[in-house]
């Protein structure tokens, strides 16, 4: 099975910035697995950069909200 490399999101996903949370913006980011079970993000429309916990993903996965592509 192939690990998926990049992601698509393409409803509200959220995550922590500074002090309060920012929406990410829709589009195509690549995918980063660290160690302690975070998953960063790369890219995008805008070039932004942030992370997710693997419990978020796989609930925003879940419920539609983003993709995983080879």
């Amino acid at each position: 099975m192939q690990t998926a490399k990049k992601a698509i999101i393409r409803d509200d996903v959220f995550y922590a910035s500074a002090d309060f949370p920012a929406r990410a913006p829709y589009g195509v980011y690549a995918l980063d697995m660290s160690g302690d079970s975070r998953v960063a993000f790369h890219g995008g429309a805008a070039g932004t950069h942030f992370s997710l916990s693997l419990d978020a993903v796989l609930q925003h996965i879940f419920e539609g909200r983003m993709l995983l592509v080879a």
